[in-house]
């Protein structure tokens, strides 16, 4: 029987680079990571983590913002998805 979704957990961190150290491109100075965290846990107590690196913190909320929207339409309890496709293209029309 396939899992049952028991929490989602976000987190944001920024970690700076030493200074002088700063990522230059054609575009943008990186002088940090911005990451979205996520914990999903099953009622069988497995854990999985991911994360999203974005370029601004106000970005990196927008994420996690995402991941609490999306969390809610599946609802608590929710056996999650087979795979990223049902949920990104749910008409199946991608496929």
């Amino acid at each position: 029987m396939p899992a049952v979704l028991r929490s989602v957990t976000t987190h944001q961190l920024s970690l700076p680079l030493p200074q002088g150290r700063e990522v230059r491109t054609a575009l943008h100075t990186v002088a940090g990571a911005e990451i979205a965290l996520v914990e999903i846990e099953d009622d069988n107590g497995a854990i999985g983590v991911g994360y999203a690196m974005t370029f601004r913190r106000t970005q990196t909320a927008a994420v996690r913002l995402m991941i609490h929207d999306l969390v809610q339409s599946l609802g608590r309890g929710a056996r999650p998805p087979q795979s990223v496709a049902a949920i990104a293209d749910p008409a199946g029309l991608h496929r």
